[in-house]
This record gives C-alpha cells, structure tokens and sequence, in this order.
C-alpha cells in the first residue's frame, strides 16, 4: 500500500503535502481542510508491530494510526496483515469465517454523482477498446453538474442488480496527470488531480461483473480492473459462453468475502490474472485459495492486461499455470534476469 492510495481514500477533498502532511477534510467530523496525516509515520510501526499515531483533527481532536483511519473509512481489506484478507484464511476457515464477517455492516445501494449521464459512445473508451454492446451491458456515462468528475468516466458496480458503488477514471494518461501536478505544485496550489476519484465503498466486499456468472458457469477469470476485464471478454468471446465469466477484484487482493461469493455461485475453477507489478500477489492467492478451487494463474509479461491485444491474451490463457509451476516459473525467470 502507497501514500497516493491513501489521498486517494481521502478523494478529492485531499489538498497537496505541506511540511511532510497530507491536509482534508476529517473523516471523522467532516471539517473542511482541519485533518492532518503526517506522511513520514503512516506505515511505520512500534516495537509490538502496531501502527504508530500519524493523524490528528484540528477541529474534533481525533488522533490515531493508519488502522483507525482505515476503519473509519470501511477500507481495512487494504491492509496486508489485515484479519479480513484471504491470506489469514485456510480452506475450512473461509465459510466459517464469512458467517461472522456477513453480521457486519451490509453495503447499502448507492447513487451516481449528480447529473450523470449515461453513454452509448466515447472516443475514450472506444480508443481504449470499447465496443457498443459494453455500452449496453455496464452503466458507464459523465456529469457536467459537479466539476470535480470533469475528463472523469463513471462506471456503475452492480450486484443483485442493484448499484452498491462506482469508480471514476480519469481520460488523462499516467504523463499528463503527472504534469499536471508537478505544475499545480509551482504554482501553489493544494489540491492534487487524482486518476480516480471513487465511491466511498469497501470494494473487497464486491465483485464487479458477479451478475453474469450463472448456474452454467465453472469457471471465472479473476483481473485487476474494468478494462482488465474487456480485454478478456472481447477476446475470449465470453459474453456468449455460459460456463466461463471474467470479475474484477479492484486491485491485487482477493478478499474472503469475493471468495465466498464465487463458492456461492457455484464456481469451482479460478483462472487469476494480475497485471506484472502483482507477481508476489498472484502467487499468495493461487497458493491460499488451492484448496477451495482448482486453481490456474496466468502471467501477463510486461504489459497491463487492460492494453493487451486478442492474440496476447489468448496467448496469456495458453500458458496458465497451476500455483507451484507458476511459482517456480517466476523464481526462474528471476535468476536469469
């Protein structure tokens, strides 16, 4: 976990770094411009392997460490030491486990930022590969009514059929981004653009694209991201079969609650393809997860899964591997290198 993770939780209400803090508005009593998180201490830990107080409230006093802020802001699933991620979690513990774990808060249904629009075409999205039957399948649009979601594309999460959250991209590259905050920064301004500006949703309770999977399907496809997932869909054609489907975790965790999900459904075979920064995280979860499915995972070289061509990614599900051949196909192609 990074420190542009957490400004990112903190969404657009985060201003820039002054003296080594992120300063926004307190999640804890809503004031503008009064939380302060001190950088240089966030991740670190005391001598008992807790995490060090790194925030306080100049308005409401609340202090605390980076599991407290994480908590206040239903995203504990992003810690690695977390007790709710999959890896605390052997075979028998998972369905135990979730019995306690559903007794918690249930995502309520949320709404799409004011004055959304829904789209049926996009330059973006079709130069990123979109075809028209996407349009029709996700509910993906715009607003013009709240400036902060300008350049922003809106994706709709759906499960049960109901919207339990969504994520907006940015159309701007890593490189314009980037630009675009190294000049704010000269020029004094706090706020900082982010690429993704997201519901404030506990993802690691959902999946996207959990509503196509039926009773026909054995088989899912775990990816990172949406365009992750389009890349798999159109090129493996799986909109018209009925026994594989493709998910997104939202990240490289898969967590206990979408592995209870999938069991749920019936699913017995996962196929995880994570992007090439995610190696050490596909190989803990094809390991932790063996024992609930049979498990395969696919690694994608040097490039994102998301900007991968037909013939790439059919060549990605042509070199699947089971857990202990991809382990010990990484841990050589490291010693080469």
């Amino acid at each position: 976990m990074e420190i542009d993770k957490i400004e990112e939780l903190l969404n657009s209400n985060s201003y820039n770094t002054q003296h080594n803090h992120i300063i926004s508005d307190c999640p804890f009593c809503g004031k503008e411009g009064h939380f302060y998180l001190n950088i240089d201490k966030i991740f670190k830990k005391d001598e008992k392997g807790h995490y060090k107080s790194a925030f306080d409230c100049k308005k409401c006093s609340e202090t605390g460490s980076l599991y407290k802020l994480l908590k206040q802001l239903d995203q504990l699933f992003l810690l690695d030491d977390e007790s709710l991620n999959i890896s605390n979690f052997k075979k028998k513990d998972i369905i135990e486990s979730i019995t306690q774990i559903e007794q918690q808060k249930i995502l309520k249904t949320v709404k799409l930022p004011a004055g959304f629009k829904r789209l049926f075409y996009d330059e973006y999205l079709e130069n990123r590969g979109f075809v028209e039957r996407e349009y029709f399948k996700y509910i993906i649009g715009t607003t013009d009514s709240l400036f902060k979601y300008e350049n922003y594309i809106i994706i709709a999460v759906v499960e049960d059929g109901e919207i339990k959250g969504f994520i907006s991209r940015s159309k701007l590259s890593k490189d314009e981004i980037k630009a675009i905050n190294l000049e704010r920064e000269n020029s004094g301004n706090k706020k900082k653009y982010l690429r993704y500006i997201n519901s404030q949703t506990d993802f690691s309770k959902l999946l996207f694209g959990i509503d196509e999977i039926g009773f026909l399907t054995k088989t899912v496809i775990l990816v990172e991201g949406v365009f992750d997932k389009k890349s798999v869909d159109l090129s493996l054609d799986l909109d018209f079969d009925a026994t594989m489907k493709c998910c997104v975790t939202f990240g490289k965790s898969i967590s206990v609650y979408q592995a209870k999900k999938l069991k749920d459904k019936g699913v017995e075979n996962l196929i995880i393809i994570q992007d090439p920064d995610a190696v050490k995280e596909s190989k803990r979860h094809a390991n932790e997860l063996n024992n609930d499915f049979n498990i395969l995972v696919g690694y994608t070289g040097d490039k994102d899964l998301g900007d991968s061509t037909q013939e790439e990614v059919i060549g990605i599900m042509d070199r699947l591997r089971t857990p202990k051949l991809y382990s010990l196909n990484t841990i050589l192609k490291r010693k080469l290198l």
